[in-house]
């Protein structure tokens, strides 16, 4: 039987974080916190064995995976990068235009349908999960360093009911969240921040 289970790790803390600006695609460094919580994290893992280890090829995720898991090659993809948040990125809400705002609202009651200008919506960011999904292992432990987007993404499409809007989920920096991927999908736990 087919049972795949993949821990869906957020990076830690990126500078950018702690400025509350949009990140997406923007190729951001770990913050001094986020460098701990990647330390801390890796403490909590000591026992845990993974069979692969992925990350996205963005460097907060990279950082984040070398500091947790020393001892594993992550594999990187940039399918696995954060939403692309466009003409958004590098910015807060307050220095968004009035007219960036109201885009910005439109996205958020629906980011599905909606895309952000020059940048992406979340169907965008679920068809590339999927087409890294269909290449994993039909087996084993995968850890995942990833992004609040794409592991809101994962949980959303493991949800029965899958109606509900995924930005609403809190994921903090380095949680993890765990499904395991059978005949059913099966979400073990979300947002785990217990380690830090």
């Amino acid at each position: 039987m087919r049972e795949l289970e993949v821990w869906w790790i957020r990076h830690g803390q990126s500078t950018w974080n702690v400025e509350n600006r949009w990140q997406g695609h923007s190729d951001i460094p770990l913050s001094d916190e986020g460098r701990e919580q990647a330390l801390r994290l890796g403490k909590a893992l000591r026992s845990t064995t993974f069979d692969l280890v992925c990350s996205s090829d963005l460097q907060r995720a990279q950082q984040t995976a070398q500091l947790a898991l020393p001892q594993h090659r992550a594999v990187s993809d940039w399918r696995l990068r954060e939403v692309h948040f466009g003409e958004f990125e590098g910015l807060t809400r307050d220095e968004m235009s009035d007219a960036q705002r109201h885009i910005l609202k439109a996205w958020l009651q629906d980011p599905f349908a909606q895309r952000i200008p020059a940048g992406e919506s979340l169907q965008d960011v679920m068809e590339r999960l999927q087409s890294w999904h269909a290449e994993m292992p039909s087996r084993g432990r995968v850890a995942v360093f990833t992004h609040g987007g794409v592991i809101r993404c994962s949980l959303w499409s493991c949800r029965s009911n899958n109606q509900a809007n995924p930005w609403q989920m809190q994921i903090a920096n380095c949680s993890t969240s765990c499904v395991r991927y059978a005949q059913e999908n099966f979400i073990q736990w979300i947002n785990d921040v217990t380690h830090q």
